[in-house]
């Protein structure tokens, strides 16, 4: 679980500072991510994968609620 959590906020943060470090930025459609290119075991890749899913879609949950109920947010 933690590596999801440093995975989402490592993203979120890089992406409010600006990128950072100055590194070429590939699109995310030319490469697929495989459990090697995370250096993971296929079932550890597949746990990440299903932690990621399932982190959206709270995410997404937690958005419209507050999109609805703008008094809360």
């Amino acid at each position: 679980m933690s590596f999801m959590m440093k995975a989402m906020l490592g993203s979120k943060l890089k992406d409010m500072t600006g990128g950072g470090g100055g590194e070429a930025e590939v699109p995310a459609g030319d490469v697929k991510e495989t459990p090697e290119s995370k250096g993971m075991s296929r079932e550890e890749f597949e746990e990440y994968q299903r932690q990621l899913i399932e982190e959206k879609a709270k995410c997404t949950k937690v958005s419209l609620y507050l999109n609805l109920h703008p008094d809360l947010g």
